[in-house]
This record gives C-alpha cells, structure tokens and sequence, in this order.
C-alpha cells in the first residue's frame, strides 16, 4: 500500500529512504509518498484492495517516526495501492555489461 502525507514540522531534504523495516518513502511535491514491502509471511499478489489504516498506524508510521523524528506529526492526505511486484533489482541500482 502507498500512502501520501504531509509533515506539520519543516524537514531537511531526504531523497529516496529504503528502511530496514521494510518502509519506503520520498519526498512528492509539497509532502511525502511512504509504501511497505510485503514482509515474507504475506502474499505480496494479493488482489484485495480494501485500505488497511491500520498497516499505516502500526507499521509504517512508527518507522518513520523513529527514522526522522519530525515525522511524528504527519498527517495523512491520501491512500492508495500500488499492484507492481518489488523485487532487490527494482531497488538497486545494477550494470550491465555492454559492448562499444
């Protein structure tokens, strides 16, 4: 699940942040854009597009919060889903060799 929210409290610039708890987020326009990474345990094809707040309020903003402590008074704009399968290559960068 994605989520978007505003922060009440001026922070410095932080490019795309990976947690090691499986939380992402960077920084869209005038706020932020968080999602989580499915844990090993969950189906990460699930078609359920159901908005789970809880998933926001027990994992993804703690996370934050410990991460940049500004961010413990976010307030939440809008949720959202995101289908696309995350793999360690859609997260790091790679080369390929080619040929000049």
């Amino acid at each position: 699940m994605t989520f978007v929210f505003d922060c009440q409290q001026a922070v410095a610039h932080h490019p795309l942040t990976l947690d090691i708890s499986g939380v992402t987020f960077r920084p869209e326009g005038a706020g932020y854009i968080a999602l989580l990474a499915p844990g090993p345990d969950e189906n990460p094809w699930s078609f359920d597009f159901d908005i789970d707040y809880t998933v926001f309020n027990r994992r993804i903003w703690p996370a934050l919060a410990q991460r940049i402590p500004a961010f413990e008074a976010i307030k939440l704009k809008v949720p959202g889903l995101a289908t696309w399968p995350l793999t360690i290559l859609t997260i790091m960068p790679f080369l390929v060799p080619t040929r000049l």
